[in-house]
């Protein structure tokens, strides 16, 4: 995504300095991070379980089946668009003179370059499990 923006930086599609600015507002914490605050003893909670597990990229693994790149990036492109387009508009774009065609071509440029390298940016999550009781 990164690159994207990047590029549409360089092609006079979105100022340069938005690009620099511009931060996704995602942030994943560790399992330490999570049981850091509930150490205190002021605390109401205990930790029953907290972990991270690999969650599998469903569109990747089709990918490695029938190796159709075009239904790749379509898909990938479209999980995407889903947690990022609102704060894309919002944010990166929204000082462009025409965010709907600014966004647009971010997922345009975005799709081709899932379908030209399926591999090169595959999703990878991990989902945090954390199960607490009170005290």
């Amino acid at each position: 995504m990164c690159e994207v923006a990047h590029g549409m930086a360089d092609d006079g599609l979105v100022a340069a300095d938005a690009v620099l600015r511009y931060l996704l507002p995602v942030y994943a914490r560790t399992v330490d991070e999570v049981r850091r605050p509930l150490a205190r003893d002021d605390v109401p909670f205990t930790e029953v379980e907290c972990r991270t597990d690999p969650v599998a990229n469903p569109y990747l693994e089709r990918w490695h089946t029938d190796r159709d790149a075009d239904r790749y990036a379509a898909d990938a492109t479209a999980f995407v668009r889903g947690f990022t387009e609102s704060s894309l508009r919002s944010h990166l774009f929204a000082g462009t003179p025409d965010v709907d065609a600014a966004v647009h071509e971010f997922f345009r440029r975005l799709a081709a370059r899932f379908c030209a390298d399926p591999e090169r940016d595959r999703f990878e999550d991990w989902t945090l499990t954390v199960v607490l009781t009170r005290r």
